[in-house]
């Protein structure tokens, strides 16, 4: 399963907040949903630790190729 990351404004920014994250909708292991809201740094991190890990990397099947071209 994937999700898309949607850019967005931070429209009620704090003194020390990012004025703007990425957004994304996840399903976590209980089957509840969780939006969680990164910011490029955050992102940058997340990145390195999966370059540094390719054996744990998802190979996305066909199904999830064909709903990548779907509009949610």
């Amino acid at each position: 399963m994937f999700g898309r990351l949607h850019w967005v404004e931070n429209l009620d920014k704090k003194s020390a907040s990012s004025s703007s994250y990425w957004r994304i909708l996840v399903k976590t292991e209980d089957g509840v949903f969780e939006t969680l809201l990164l910011t490029p740094s955050d992102l940058s991190r997340c990145r390195d630790r999966a370059t540094k890990n390719p054996e744990d990397l998802l190979v996305p099947s066909l199904w999830d190729r064909v709903r990548a071209f779907l509009p949610f």
